[in-house]
């Protein structure tokens, strides 16, 4: 039978998430404090070199808590011993909420549309807006109403409408595979479908959120 340790982030760690603690009755899984050992992100397939502390923490998963936008107070960090004493899987025990599930199939709906695009900074936008936790991140900070042209999809569509907005990649992307960790609140905004094709509308000349919010003021008044 798999061994799970199960511990739950605090207020001090939603602070400054760089440690986990492990509770008190799964301390005789691990090897005594000081004593280096590995934990895999399994999700991102990261390895972290660690170990633990007097105070049975363990320090240097700053990247791990980065990686994963949704842990704040109150997430399950689920650790999965492989080798004892040696090596450890980690995971996030995220249940997801009518929210989530909401983003997961209106994501699907997108990509059964099957478009072909090319170009390896395309790809690499599109990841970051069809990633289901960066974009349920950026709508849980921005909300649901289009920051360029203000339509609400509720207020139009009633309950069919609810929770719907699209997330846009503000910045950027290099045609390189260098790792980025994307902040949702500083990296992504939330846009109607038609702003989201108008930002994208020429690709020689991707426009910005201010650019296309100058254009509608322009042609309102």
């Amino acid at each position: 039978m798999t061994m799970h340790i199960t511990t739950t982030i605090n207020g001090i760690q939603n602070k400054d998430r760089s440690y986990i603690y492990i509770p008190k009755e799964d301390h005789h899984y691990f090897p005594e404090p000081n004593e280096k050992f590995k934990i895999i992100d399994s999700k991102n397939n990261k390895e972290y070199i660690v170990h633990l502390e007097n105070s049975y923490r363990i320090p240097g998963l700053k990247s791990f808590f980065k990686s994963h936008t949704e842990i704040g107070k109150g997430t399950k960090i689920l650790i999965e011993a492989i080798e004892q004493f040696k090596s450890y899987n980690i995971y996030v025990d995220h249940i997801p909420d009518e929210l989530d599930q909401t983003i997961r199939q209106d994501l699907e709906v997108i990509e059964s549309e099957n478009f072909t695009e090319g170009g390896m900074s395309l790809r690499l936008v599109n990841y970051f807006e069809r990633n289901p936790e960066l974009r349920t991140a950026a709508i849980r900070i921005h909300g649901t109403t289009c920051l360029a042209c203000g339509f609400n999809f509720e207020s139009k569509y009633g309950e069919h409408g609810k929770d719907f907005i699209e997330a846009h990649h503000i910045n950027p992307v290099s045609r390189n595979l260098e790792e980025k960790i994307v902040d949702p609140n500083k990296d992504l905004v939330v846009v109607c479908s038609n702003c989201h094709r108008m930002i994208h509308r020429n690709r020689m000349k991707i426009l910005s959120l201010e650019d296309l919010q100058e254009l509608i003021k322009k042609i309102e008044n």
